[in-house]
């Protein structure tokens, strides 16, 4: 993560994880908000673990990532 895009694609990708979950919170408080409990899980329409396999390749990649750019590291500059 020594570049802007290491940090900022993380960060987008968290957000909009966020705003998932809130958006559907949202309606299901709205249908029903007296007996409204919160799920963790709210699959897509389409794919009913599309979600899933995004963190997991999310992982995977940043595993890769770090496994391959960061080592050997450079010394440190004291």
């Amino acid at each position: 993560m020594r570049t802007l895009v290491g940090h900022v694609a993380p960060g987008l990708d968290f957000r909009l994880i966020g705003l998932w979950h809130l958006f559907n919170h949202i309606k299901l408080h709205a249908l029903n908000p007296t007996f409204y409990t919160a799920p963790p899980w709210f699959p897509t329409s389409k794919d009913k673990y599309l979600k899933l396999f995004l963190i997991m390749a999310a992982l995977i990649n940043s595993l890769h990532l770090h496994g391959t750019l960061h080592w050997p590291r450079p010394p440190l500059d004291l």
